[in-house]
């Protein structure tokens, strides 16, 4: 509910930062890689949802704690990847 459109989908770089579900604050992204081992070689094409400028959603770390479903939500939003082979 309280996602806006439009929403972006861009690679990751330097410096974003956001707080995934689960957090108690923000982590860095690039945090975020070393402790899930993501080897630097995947980290450059690694999608990232943006909403007004702000990290919403990346792969593999899920929302960010303010747009997470709750059990008040009323409305979702499914994000797929599609891998060519």
């Amino acid at each position: 509910d309280l996602l806006r459109f439009p929403i972006l989908f861009r690679s990751w770089t330097p410096g974003d930062r956001y707080q995934p579900s689960g957090f108690n604050i923000p982590q860095s992204v690039a945090d975020l890689f070393d402790f899930a081992r993501v080897p630097s070689w995947e980290r450059g094409g690694w999608p990232i949802a943006v909403q007004e400028g702000r990290v919403i959603w990346a792969r593999l770390f899920g929302p960010d704690k303010a747009v997470a479903l709750t059990c008040h939500s009323r409305k979702a939003i499914l994000f797929e990847e599609f891998i060519p082979l």
